[in-house]
Order: structure tokens, then sequence, then C-alpha cells
């Protein structure tokens, strides 16, 4: 961990979505006698929709978040031999605005309002952001929500971070920004910004010289450090 910036010092939190407020893996449960191993299932899906807005940024070929999911899924499908009909396809891609709030997300929150500047920091378009912060309880919290539409690229893109700052007229390092992915923050970090891991799972981060600020095993540790 290092140094933490006081509240003089850091004037507002950009949070990531997917997997930082919000819980993907709550999606499992809609892929049960669709697909023979939902878990396995989801955790590809996962995987190759964030592996094609990398490749997309690195091409300079924008497409929007739901464009990225539904290919990735189509990969999925295709790769295990599953059909589905358009009923299925259209539930299964529904899910991903329908995804429910960690339980540490509104406490958290709720803490920091008042406090610092809340905004979301997200790989989806501006609708479709809107529409998991909405169904997820979570929109009431935040001044700005802020979508890497308005860059056409994606994170970890320097680029995306630096907007968010703009957009909050902010200098990058007067920005903590909160994500539980590790892409996500090394991202932030090499952008200037103070890059805050919720490290929620057993997974090290990876050893690219880029450690975040400040760690904490969920978002209700956050509040306290700040």
């Amino acid at each position: 961990m290092g140094r933490i910036h006081g509240p003089d010092e850091m004037k507002a939190l950009a949070f990531d979505v997917y997997g930082t407020l919000v819980d993907v893996n709550a999606l499992e449960p809609a892929l049960n006698g669709i697909v023979p191993r939902p878990r396995e299932f989801l955790a590809e899906w996962r995987s190759k929709q964030l592996e094609y807005s990398f490749l997309l940024g690195l091409m300079g070929r924008y497409q929007t978040f739901s464009e990225v999911t539904s290919r990735a899924l189509e990969f999925c499908c295709t790769k295990s031999a599953i059909v589905l009909g358009d009923r299925e396809r259209g539930a299964l891609l529904r899910g991903w605005q329908e995804l429910p709030a960690f339980p540490d997300a509104v406490p958290a929150l709720t803490a920091l309002t008042g406090r610092l500047v809340l905004a979301t920091l997200t790989n989806m378009d501006p609708a479709g952001a809107r529409e998991v912060l909405a169904h997820a309880g979570l929109a009431k919290f935040f001044q700005q929500q802020i979508s890497v539409d308005e860059v056409r690229t994606f994170k970890p893109d320097p680029a995306v971070y630096h907007h968010a700052a703009k957009r909050l007229r902010l200098e990058p390092k007067d920005v903590g920004l909160v994500s539980s992915n590790p892409f996500d923050v090394m991202g932030a970090k090499a952008a200037g910004l103070t890059a805050i891991w919720v490290h929620r799972s057993n997974v090290p981060l990876d050893p690219l010289d880029l450690a975040p600020d400040i760690e904490v095993k969920d978002l209700t540790g956050l509040p306290r450090l700040l």
C-alpha cells in the first residue's frame, strides 16, 4: 500500500461498476439449464468480454460494450456448441443490466456522501450504465456517470482516466479510481490517478510495477481510510 491521500488532497472518487459495485457472478443462475457448466461459462464470457475491449482499444476500432458483450457470448456459445434461441440470448444479455449491488456498496457510498465528489467510470455506454445503477439502487449516490463512450476507447487506455479527471474538472492526482479489476487499477495508476484496489478475490495483482495506492478487502474499508 502506498501513501494514502487525505480529504484535502483527493477531491473525487470515480468507481468502476462491474465487479466493483455490482456482482457479475450473480448472472450465473440465469445460465443454469442453458449451458453445462454455468460458472466456467460465465468466467470465460467475462474474460472474452474484457479481451475484446482490450483488442478493440488497441486497434482503434470502437464498439459499445453491449456489442462487445454480445460478441463474447457468441464466441462462448460457438466454442461450447450451444445454440441459443432469441429469447434465451436476449435474457442473458439483459442480465448484465440487472445485476445486484454488492452488500457493501450502499453502506460505503452512504458514508462517503458529502465528503468527496462521487462518480462512476465505466466501459458501458451511458444508457446501459444508467440502467445498471438504477436497477442496483445506486444511481442516487453519484453526481456524475462517466462512460468510455465519450472518448470511444476502453480502459485501461490513459485517455479514459484523463477524460474522467477533465469531466470532474480536476487534475488526475486529485481523483481516486476505485476498482476490483487489476487492469483498471493499474491503468488508473499509470495515468496519474490515485489507484484504489478493492481486492475481493484471492487473485494477486499482476507484477507490472503499478501497485495501488490504497488496498481494501471490500468497500466498507474505504471510508475509514480516507
